[in-house]
């Protein structure tokens, strides 16, 4: 079924459902051709491209030959399991309740990446019950890293595959486990061991698990803060990423009362950190900062200390000649354009709340010329 791509009817109606006829066809169970088929359905069905009888159609072939009476999936379309609660069902079939079990059940043992995109993919989400989650954030924070063997062939080959399945890890503590939390359950000994879990595995990834905590005590509080400001302050091109997207969890977190509000020191280091412009998380950093103002926790000073610092990145990121370092200039060429693209935006986000200067008005009229499609759009 990848001989002709398309992804919206046209004026031609039956050539449309002659397609999709054969996707339906190769949906079909063992069908080689399964995995493609159900992409190419879904993404048509998450588009509003497939008509009623297509959509049942799409169901009964995905579900063919699932057993009723138990909470197994459709096998063979190499579809995440967040994928299932996408997809339509026959009316007969909980595919939530039987995703849920795969994933959080004692025992279901799903891939790290199911429990991510489930929790923090796309809408709907789905996230462990407070009794699963405190079994999979203890399950999660006693878990380190397995040390490969060095220089041998099969280290070669897996670390790349391993460093991912590190990452993935500790996000199932950060964006899965530690946000279901029962407020009973956050306890010191469980922030601890989230901070024990950060120390030992390095992984940036972890920084997640830490708002749920902050608010215990004074102690914790500290060591909690002191993580954020050393990930800020490094400029480094993984921890101060992971370390914004953290604190962009918090932001939201906090608006819906699941987390203690982001203390403005942690807003105050994240500005002083994008002040100082490095390369390293600069793109993040100005994205939290467009977050802050989008969130309320900027006032006029804030607001003057974010246009200034527009107001430097206007020439700093102009499109200009190689300076003849070409591992620079690769650099650059990459990021210069999504530095853009964020300041846009957070020029808008400034706008948005009454702040207008020379700065914002150029930033904003800049999209309509820039070459660069990420920045014009």
């Amino acid at each position: 079924p990848d001989a002709y791509r398309f992804v919206r009817r046209s004026g031609n109606e039956a050539i449309f459902d002659a397609r999709v006829a054969a996707f339906l066809h190769h949906l079909a169970p063992g069908g080689r051709s399964r995995p493609e088929a159900a992409v190419r359905l879904l993404y048509l069905y998450e588009n509003g491209q497939l008509t009623s009888g297509q959509i049942s159609s799409f169901a009964e072939a995905l579900w063919k030959d699932v057993p009723k009476e138990s909470n197994a999936l459709p096998e063979g379309t190499n579809l995440l399991l967040h994928a299932f609660l996408i997809a339509p069902a026959p009316s007969d079939i909980d595919a939530r309740a039987r995703v849920y079990a795969n994933l959080f059940a004692p025992g279901a043992n799903a891939d790290p990446i199911h429990l991510v995109t489930a929790a923090s993919g796309r809408t709907p989400h789905l996230q462990p019950s407070e009794t699963d989650a405190e079994r999979l954030f203890r399950e999660v924070a006693k878990w380190r890293p397995k040390e490969l063997v060095p220089n041998s062939i099969s280290h070669v080959f897996a670390r790349s595959k391993r460093e991912e399945g590190d990452r993935m890890m500790a996000l199932v503590l950060g964006v899965v486990a530690a946000p279901a939390l029962a407020h009973r359950d956050r306890t010191a000994e469980r922030a601890e061991a989230a901070l024990a879990f950060l120390n030992e595995t390095a992984l940036p990834e972890g920084f997640a698990a830490l708002p749920v905590f902050y608010g215990l005590n004074a102690e914790i509080d500290g060591q909690i803060a002191y993580v954020f400001r050393r990930a800020l302050a490094s400029g480094d091109r993984r921890a101060t990423p992971a370390a914004v997207d953290a604190l962009d969890r918090w932001l939201r977190l906090s608006e819906t009362d699941r987390a203690s509000p982001l203390p403005d020191d942690l807003r105050d280091r994240a500005l002083r950190a994008l002040e100082r412009g490095r390369t390293g998380g600069l793109v993040s950093l100005i994205y939290l900062a467009r977050r802050l103002i989008e969130a309320g926790r900027c006032g006029d000073p804030e607001f003057d200390q974010i246009v200034e610092v527009l107001d430097e990145l206007r020439a700093a990121t102009e499109y200009g000649p190689p300076d003849g370092d070409a591992d620079v200039e690769s650099d650059r060429a990459v990021s210069l354009p999504l530095v853009r693209a964020e300041c846009v935006r957070l020029a808008r986000a400034l706008g948005e709340k009454g702040v207008i200067t020379e700065s914002i008005r150029v930033w904003r009229d800049l999209a309509a010329c820039d070459p660069r499609p990420e920045v014009s759009n």
